[in-house]
């Protein structure tokens, strides 16, 4: 028979499964009984057994209290997982002086109608091997054989299944003297051979020899599989974790999806912009009243040229005296307005 004890797990340090309780301390020489449970769900042949019970955890925080209430769980493979500690006291029994004196373990499986599952050989085996190391290697606390009673001896219900309960009463009737069931090994590849081959004694490790694929991930061990696609799944589902098989890590490559096809976007067209034609400028306007004002100086200096050419005509009659006088005020005239405004010519007259 294996030695299931080697391979305990200890998953006390795990703060979901096993938080503080703040009132539910208490000294272990007040344990004197041990309840054997299952619980009641359906057992697969290959699963993860911590997922299993952080589910289950999951439920008794809502009914019971916080983290799992049992003190040690038993998977298919016969693992033993401690979830929490003997100095702790736990709602499981239904019964205050199950709860509060008892220590609570559970078989992962549904041990009752309509499932009627029984347990694997690897389940009865590890815990007949527990409960023998509680009741004759703790000192420590009372609780010895004849102290082990299926739930429902506490309360009432079917707990821990009618395929279960014979074995925990003939162990408490026969103070630990019972034959293990004949049943089938769930795995039975990870047992011990009837016959092996001498090997050299292994140099001493802490590492856990039991047939399992276990799941690291900082440190830390997440889950077991008993095969190596379950931890592989697991490695997918969390980043950085590794896989180790008898303590020496498995090689996984976490396969890399290919990459999503892109469809090419055809680039829009640039709309052709016609060139703009620069505006052209405008004419000026003119001012209001220069437009005026032009005018008459115009007509001004027009009327002076008649006028010159007319005097010019007319002082021919007269004496030259008087004409000379006359056509040199017209002229001093004209020459002082031309002077005044520099922008006007007067054509055919120079300034005197």
């Amino acid at each position: 028979m294996k030695n299931y004890m080697d391979g305990i797990v200890d998953l006390t340090g795990d703060t979901y499964l096993n938080p503080s309780w703040p009132g539910h301390s208490r000294n272990e020489n007040i344990i004197k009984t041990i309840a054997v449970h299952h619980d009641a769900a359906l057992r697969p042949h290959d699963y993860d057994s911590i997922a299993r019970y952080r589910s289950e955890a999951q439920g008794h925080y809502a009914r019971l209290g916080p983290g799992l209430q049992y003190h040690y769980k038993i998977d298919n493979t016969g693992v033993i997982f401690k979830i929490r500690p003997h100095n702790v006291f736990l709602w499981h029994a239904g019964d205050d002086y199950g709860n509060v004196n008892g220590i609570a373990i559970c078989l992962d499986g549904y041990f009752h109608p309509d499932a009627n599952q029984v347990p694997t050989r690897e389940q009865y085996e590890a815990l007949q091997q527990l409960l023998d190391w509680l009741c004759t290697k703790n000192p420590q606390f009372p609780a010895d054989q004849d102290d082990v009673f299926p739930h429902r001896h506490y309360s009432a219900t079917a707990c821990c299944g009618n395929t279960l309960v014979p074995f925990v009463d003939a162990y408490r009737v026969n103070s630990g003297t019972v034959a293990v069931p004949n049943v089938a090994y769930d795995w039975p590849e990870f047992q011990p051979q009837v016959n092996p081959t001498p090997t050299p004694p292994p140099a001493p490790t802490t590492e856990i020899h039991d047939g399992l694929y276990r799941v690291f991930l900082n440190g830390k061990q997440i889950a077991a599989y008993a095969k190596l696609t379950g931890a592989q799944t697991k490695v997918r589902d969390n980043p950085g974790a590794i896989i180790k098989y008898h303590g020496v890590e498995v090689p996984y490559e976490v396969p890399v999806p290919p990459p999503t096809p892109i469809t090419p976007v055809e680039p829009t067209p640039t709309p052709t912009i016609p060139p703009v034609e620069p505006e052209k400028p405008s004419t000026p306007t003119e001012a209001a009243g220069e437009g005026t004002k032009e005018t008459i100086r115009t007509a001004l200096i027009a009327g002076f040229s008649y006028l010159v050419s007319l005097g010019l005509n007319y002082l021919t009659g007269l004496p030259e005296t008087q004409s000379t006088v006359i056509l040199t005020l017209v002229l001093k005239g004209i020459d002082k307005y031309v002077h005044e405004n520099p922008n006007i010519k007067l054509k055919g007259i120079s300034p005197l």
